[in-house]
C-alpha cells in the first residue's frame, strides 16, 4: 500500500513537471523564425541555431555560419551579437 502511494506522487509530479517545464520548448515542427531570435536575444546561440536548422531545413554548417552571420555583423540589432 505504501509503494502504490509513493508512485501515485512521483506521477503527479511527473505530470506537474511537464506542464510547468514542458512548453519552454517548441514542439519539432512548431519552431518559427521568431523563436530563434528569442534564442539569440537570451544569449542561447546552439539553440538558436538548432530552430534555424529546423526552420530552414539546412546543414549545420549553414545554419552555424547564418547564426554566426546574425550575431557578429548585425548592425540594426546590436542585442543579438554574441554575449
Amino acid at each position: 500500500m505504501e509503494i502504490e502511494y509513493i508512485w501515485g506522487v512521483l506521477a503527479v509530479i511527473a505530470v506537474l513537471f511537464i506542464l510547468i517545464f514542458g512548453n519552454s520548448i517548441p514542439k519539432h515542427g512548431s519552431v518559427t523564425e521568431g523563436d530563434v531570435i528569442v534564442a539569440l536575444k537570451s544569449g542561447h546561440k546552439v539553440r538558436a541555431i538548432k530552430y534555424y536548422r529546423s526552420v530552414h531545413g539546412v546543414s549545420l554548417k549553414e545554419a552555424k555560419d547564418a547564426i554566426e552571420k546574425l550575431t557578429s555583423k548585425n548592425k540594426t540589432c546590436p542585442e543579438l551579437r554574441a554575449k
